[in-house]
């Protein structure tokens, strides 16, 4: 069984650590486009067998609607070549205690797409660089947006429609779901109030106008006291969600 991954990066310095330490495990090729990092990120990328590197280019006055392009026809290469394609950001790590063996066992049941349940995982500061999250960041807060559909057979779906964003999809071809949620989609953004803080104004500075009229990325805009108050609440609601203890989906 083949796996492939396609993601965008943007200046993920400190994520790729954790990204490749949980996927190179999970899949077989990772085709990466980066949208002109200028800091660490490409080198610690190439640094892995599995990673290729591509370009990114924004066209026209969207940021979001121009990775929307990118993510609802990237994964198309992977025809013929792989059994299942994973779309996601760096920062969401798609997460079951048996993933491969999971995907294996959906291919033979003809499930073509899978939907992941979406949490917001929360640590009041960020791990070291050597760490599993999943195995020090365990808790975190069920946030139905983060519930995302982008592990696919790419043989089987013809067109992925996501919506900005990727919260939905509107899948065409054979579309087969499994039964029940049995993945999850755990979201490393909240590591730690300064790295939150840091990057919502990173990635507010990047929205271009269009992004801007058509409201996309607003949430970057919260002011400090804003977002140290949501931190604050998120910390306080984060229940296990990877472990024993950890709830079932729903």
């Amino acid at each position: 069984m083949k796996i492939h991954l396609y993601a965008l990066n943007w200046n993920e310095e400190l994520i790729v650590p954790f990204f490749l330490r949980h996927y190179e495990p999970l899949v077989d090729r990772m085709v990466i486009y980066d949208d002109g990092s200028d800091d660490r990120s490409l080198e610690l990328l190439a640094a892995s067998p599995k990673v290729e590197l591509r370009r990114f280019t924004v066209h026209g006055d969207s940021f979001v609607l121009s990775a929307l392009a990118q993510y609802n026809h990237f994964w198309k290469e992977s025809r013929s070549q792989a059994d299942w394609v994973i779309v996601c950001n760096l920062d969401e790590h798609f997460y079951h205690p048996r993933f491969r063996d999971y995907l294996e066992q959906c291919r033979r049941d003809q499930i073509t797409i899978i939907k992941a349940r979406g949490y917001q995982m929360v640590s009041r500061e960020m791990p070291p660089p050597d760490a599993v999250l999943a195995e020090v960041i365990g808790s975190g807060v069920p946030w139905h947006r983060l519930d995302k559909t982008a592990i696919l057979n790419p043989d089987a779906i013809d067109e992925i429609h996501f919506d900005p964003g990727r919260h939905t999809c509107q899948p065409e071809g054979i579309v087969s779901y499994p039964p029940e949620i049995e993945v999850k989609m755990l979201h490393y953004k909240y590591l730690g109030l300064d790295y939150l803080t840091e990057r919502f104004a990173e990635l507010g500075a990047r929205m271009r106008p269009a992004d801007r009229r058509l409201h996309y990325g607003h949430q970057y805009d919260r002011s400090p006291d804003a977002i140290r108050q949501d931190f604050q609440e998120m910390s306080h609601r984060a229940r296990p969600v990877v472990g024993e203890e950890a709830e079932v989906c729903r």
